[in-house]
C-alpha cells in the first residue's frame, strides 16, 4: 500500500511536528492535512453542523415532494432487519453548503 499506485491523507497527528522535510519513512505521495483545532474553531465547527442539518431538515419539509415521507430510520440495535436508513438519501439531497472552506496551502 505503498506503491506508486496508492496516495495516503492524513492528519496532522500523524505528521508530528512541523518540519520542513518528510522523514524517509514516509510514503512517496503522502499528503497532510493540518486544521485549526483550538476549542472556539471546534465550537464554530459544531454551530456549522448543526446549522447545516437544521437547513436540511428546513428544505426537507418544505419541499411538497416529501409531504408524506417520514425521516425515521426504523433502525435497532437488537433488529436484524435492514441496516441501511432508507430515506437517508432523500435526506442528504436536502442537506447543502452555500460557502466552500477556505483553503490555506503552506
Amino acid at each position: 500500500m505503498t506503491g506508486k499506485n496508492y496516495m495516503w491523507i492524513v492528519t496532522q497527528s500523524v505528521l508530528g511536528g512541523a518540519a520542513d522535510y518528510a522523514p524517509g519513512e514516509f510514503p512517496p505521495g503522502m499528503l497532510g492535512v493540518h486544521f485549526n483545532t483550538t476549542h472556539q474553531r471546534l465550537l464554530d465547527e459544531i454551530e456549522r453542523a448543526v446549522t447545516i442539518f437544521g437547513h436540511g431538515l428546513e428544505l426537507f419539509v418544505n419541499d411538497a415532494k416529501n409531504l408524506n415521507l417520514s425521516l425515521s430510520p426504523n433502525l435497532s440495535c437488537n433488529g436484524s432487519a435492514e441496516t441501511r436508513w432508507s430515506r437517508g438519501d432523500i435526506f442528504f439531497k436536502s442537506v447543502s453548503i452555500r460557502v466552500f472552506p477556505s483553503l490555506h496551502v503552506m
